[in-house]
């Protein structure tokens, strides 16, 4: 394969590997704004602080709401 084709191939992967963190990124704000959202209309405000450093918690929460 000459060296203009796997530049090319490199490069693509790169891009696709940059869109997939960006998409990632976005959807862990959607799911953590929504999950505040939802904390919060719960009366479950003491909670929230806990959800930013527990991630086990934070993911059962995530569960417990449908979002993840």
């Amino acid at each position: 394969m000459c060296k203009a084709i796997k530049e090319m191939l490199r490069d693509s992967r790169q891009e696709g590997r940059q869109e997939g963190r960006q998409e990632g990124r976005q959807e862990g704000q959607d799911e953590m704004a929504t999950l505040i959202e939802k904390l919060i209309l719960s009366n479950r405000i003491s909670e929230l602080l806990k959800v930013t450093t527990d991630k086990e918690y934070r993911n059962k929460l995530l569960i417990e709401y449908g979002i993840a």
